[in-house]
């Protein structure tokens, strides 16, 4: 109940919120904000919000009733938040720092266009973002991150992303997970990825080394790909994807970690 949400929040006159959790069922963008913004206003910790949708919308991306857009307040003292959306509609605020925020985690998220999720998590906006998760998102067209604090970032599932730009010097993890893997796309992933620290790299994606291009990879000490299938079908997509990316980077990693003849199972 969004009301008693609110009246908890407003009750209680406490110091500024370390924790607080809230779980909901099928809420909706009108629902959130009766409370988010207060709740925005008093954190100075973790936010944790878990909306329950049935399977069968979540698996449709649908979770909230058609024209209402959730505005997320600004955050300027959280340090973590992690958000299940259940596919609310959601539009970033335009301007304001969230200058003590570590950690965000967006879940089953509808962005409303236009949207720049990457201004928001880029370091003017957000100095110290340390991990960035995105997953299970629609109507992200393009994100680019310029961010000197980020260290891992996690994209996974979303849905009409056509072009992805990292600039992260400190970044040692990367996982890109079915971001590119529309099979109605017309057109090929465009990807530009410069982080000279990043020691992992996990790309379960569609690749083409003429449009996806990572920089420096002289510290790379673990390479995740789509599985291979290695008997029945021969033009599985996935294997072509994989078979790209293994020759890109065997020419760029170093040998300790992508010897020059790799083991052949028969």
């Amino acid at each position: 109940d969004a009301r008693a949400i609110r009246a908890a929040l407003a009750y209680h006159g406490a110091p500024p919120l370390l924790l607080l959790l809230v779980s909901a069922v099928g809420a909706t963008a009108g629902s959130v904000a009766e409370w988010l913004p207060l709740a925005a206003r008093r954190l100075s910790g973790y936010l944790g919000l878990l909306n329950v949708v049935p399977k069968t919308k979540r698996d449709e991306g649908e979770g909230a009733a058609a024209g209402e857009v959730l505005e997320l307040p600004c955050f300027a003292s959280a340090a973590n938040l992690a958000l299940d959306l259940g596919f609310i509609a959601v539009a970033l605020p335009r301007s304001g720092e969230i200058s003590r925020l570590t950690l965000l985690s967006l879940d089953n998220v509808r962005f409303h266009r236009p949207c720049d999720l990457g201004d928001a998590v880029s370091s003017p906006r957000s100095p110290f973002l340390k991990r960035l998760t995105i997953q299970n998102a629609h109507g992200l067209s393009n994100l680019s991150i310029h961010s000197e604090s980020l260290l891992q970032i996690r994209l996974g599932g979303m849905k009409g992303l056509k072009q992805l730009n990292v600039v992260a010097p400190a970044l040692g993890a990367l996982y890109v997970i079915s971001c590119f893997s529309d099979p109605l796309a017309m057109s090929q992933p465009v990807a530009d990825i410069s982080a000279p620290q990043l020691e992992t790299l996990h790309w379960e994606d569609a690749f083409d080394p003429s449009s996806v291009r990572f920089g420096s990879m002289a510290n790379v000490k673990c390479l995740g790909t789509h599985f291979y299938l290695a008997f029945g079908q021969e033009d599985f997509g996935h294997n072509g994807d994989c078979l790209r990316l293994l020759q890109r980077c065997q020419s760029v990693m170093p040998s300790t970690v992508f010897p020059s003849r790799l083991p052949i199972c028969r």
